[in-house]
């Protein structure tokens, strides 16, 4: 029997404020990338193997989605182990993606060797990342620093 495949990715309802661009005093914003009780959700997209069907969720519909989950064998995602899974729990959605795209890439790339807690212990963070030179530290942190939490070491 084929196991039953989720790929999901949402997005969050409020902004997130930075110290580089004013706030805009006719849009919500959160405390920050860390504040996943304060983003909310505007849309959660999903596609399931065993119907072959995509389908668009929102904060209304959450209870919708956690009967997809509680289907799903396998959960997949693109950051959503770092971002995603942590943003749909502070929304009362239980979620535990089991495949990161994200990971992978980090992983097939090869410029990046990192132990992750998140391999050993699905849904935890932190996770840590080891750049290898000639790589820039500021060019990944840039990147990076916002949504998870990193120790880095050259």
């Amino acid at each position: 029997m084929r196991k039953k495949l989720l790929i999901y990715d949402c997005e969050i309802a409020k902004c997130i404020p930075t110290q580089y661009e004013p706030v805009e005093p006719a849009l919500e914003y959160c405390e920050g990338w860390k504040d996943f009780e304060g983003m909310g959700i505007s849309v959660i997209g999903c596609w399931t193997s065993w119907d072959d069907t995509t389908q668009i969720f929102n904060y209304l519909t959450l209870d919708k989605f956690q009967s997809l989950i509680d289907q799903s064998d396998e959960i997949v995602g693109f950051n959503s182990i770092s971002f995603d899974d942590q943003l749909m729990k502070a929304c009362g959605v239980n979620v535990t993606t089991t495949y990161d795209l994200l990971q992978e890439i980090w992983v097939s790339a090869d410029f990046l060797t990192y132990f992750m807690s998140t391999r050993i212990f699905p849904g935890t963070a932190p996770f840590f990342l080891t750049i290898k030179p000639p790589y820039l530290l500021t060019s990944f942190t840039n990147v990076f620093v916002d949504y998870t939490y990193i120790v880095v070491c050259i």
